[in-house]
C-alpha cells in the first residue's frame, strides 16, 4: 500500500481489500495508490488541518472511490476526473474543483479564492454544498452556484450582521429556486433561526 509505518495509518478492511484509509500526514501527492489492496477503496482521509498543499495526480487513486476527505487545501494541479463513483469531498481549500458527478461537497473554514473559483460549469452534477466555520464573506460568491442546489448547510458560519445577511439570502434564495420546490437550507450557526429564512 502506498504508505510506510511512519505515517500510522488506519484502514478498514472488507472481503481481503483495504475499504478506507485515513492517514495524517500524507505529503504533498497521493501518488501510488495502485497497490492490488487499494482496488475497491471507498473513502480516503488525507492530511493535518494545516492548510498544506496535497496535490491528487491523474488516476492516482482507484475510481471506486466514493468519499474524499482532503484536511487541507486540494492543489489546483489535482485532477479527480479519473473518478467516476466520486460522491463527496470534504476539503478546506481547494485551487480548483472540476468534476462532472460530484453530488457533495464541504469545505471547511474555506477561503475566498476557493468560493471565487466554484463554477457550476465545472462542479454541475452539485447538489449539497456545506459550508462550515467560514467567517469570509460567501453569499454574492455562491449565486452561481444556487440554482442548481437542492441543500445549503451552513455550519457555525460567522455573520456580520445576522438580520442583513438573513434577508439577503432569503432574497437570492428566493431568485434563484423561482418555481422550483424540494430545497432545504439548514442554518446550523449559534443563535440561527431557520424559520426566519
Amino acid at each position: 500500500p502506498p504508505f510506510d509505518k511512519k505515517s500510522s495509518p488506519k484502514t478498514t478492511w472488507g472481503l481481503g481489500f483495504i475499504r478506507s484509509i485515513e492517514i495524517e500526514k500524507p505529503g504533498t501527492s497521493l501518488a501510488g495508490f495502485s497497490h492490488p489492496s487499494c482496488r475497491l477503496l471507498e473513502s480516503l482521509t488525507v492530511g493535518s488541518w494545516h492548510r498544506l498543499g496535497v496535490t491528487v495526480p491523474e488516476g492516482a487513486l482507484p475510481r471506486s472511490l466514493r468519499t474524499l476527505i482532503v484536511r487541507d487545501k486540494i492543489s489546483k494541479a489535482s485532477d479527480l476526473s479519473g473518478l467516476p463513483h466520486l460522491e463527496h469531498v470534504l476539503c478546506m481549500d481547494a485551487g480548483r474543483l472540476v468534476h462532472p458527478t460530484l453530488r457533495s461537497l464541504t469545505l471547511f473554514d474555506p477561503s475566498t479564492q476557493t468560493l471565487d473559483a466554484l463554477s457550476p460549469d465545472e462542479l454541475p452534477g452539485l447538489r449539497t454544498l456545506t459550508i462550515e466555520k467560514s467567517i469570509e464573506p460567501f453569499l454574492d460568491r455562491l449565486a452561481g452556484l444556487l440554482p442548481q442546489l437542492t441543500e445549503l448547510v451552513l455550519d457555525h458560519t460567522i455573520f456580520e450582521d445576522d438580520a442583513y445577511i438573513r434577508a439577503d439570502l432569503r432574497v437570492e434564495f428566493m431568485r434563484a429556486m423561482a418555481g422550483r420546490t424540494g430545497w432545504d437550507i439548514a442554518l446550523l450557526a449559534a443563535g440561527s433561526d431557520v424559520s426566519k429564512v
